[in-house]
């Protein structure tokens, strides 16, 4: 699906056992922004989480409006979410007079218990999804990117079993046809 088509839910990346990932250095942590790169920090409360959960979602600059606590759209902006509870979300967004000025990246963070209990630290990636509609038609076929580390091997698996074709550490998935990377 065009990125311009796409209204809501980018990608979700669960990341649990941070101890298992390199920290980055002082320096690093002091390098002022760029054009291809920002940090933001994200204020999880006192206790580290066992696993957290980033989220990107693609919305026009109107319909992220709509969902901003104040009405208005900052770099970093307290939302509410369809449940009514509201987070901290980053924006990022085109230069203007651009095109896709109208459009805005929102990542948001949040804790969740440990996902993985036999891992120390894992990842996993989940994102480039089809329309809304080719997802939520169980008759049509569908695709998805997904991306679990660590592997125990390189050999993506591939299972041919319906009505979803998925792999226990793949690189791509699809209903009722496998994609490979």
């Amino acid at each position: 699906m065009p990125l311009a088509d796409l209204e809501g839910h980018l990608f979700t990346l669960h990341v649990h056992g941070f101890d298992g990932f390199e920290r980055l250095s002082d320096v690093e942590l002091q390098e002022p922004p760029s054009a291809k790169r920002t940090g933001v920090r994200f204020m999880l409360g006192p206790e580290c989480p066992q696993s957290v959960k980033f989220v990107g979602m693609l919305y026009r600059d109107t319909s992220l409006e709509r969902r901003a606590v104040d009405g208005m759209v900052h770099p970093a902006m307290q939302f509410r979410r369809a449940d009514g509870t509201t987070l901290t979300g980053f924006i990022c967004s085109q230069v203007l007079g651009r095109p896709g000025q109208e459009r805005c990246l929102m990542v948001y963070c949040e804790p969740l218990p440990r996902l993985d209990q036999n891992r120390e630290s894992s990842m996993l990636f989940v994102g480039g999804f089809d329309s809304a509609d080719a997802m939520n038609d169980t008759e049509r076929a569908m695709s998805f990117l997904a991306f679990s580390y660590p592997t125990e091997t390189s050999k993506t698996y591939v299972s041919d079993s319906p009505p979803w074709t998925s792999s226990r550490h793949s690189i791509a998935c699809s209903r009722r046809r496998p994609m490979r990377s």
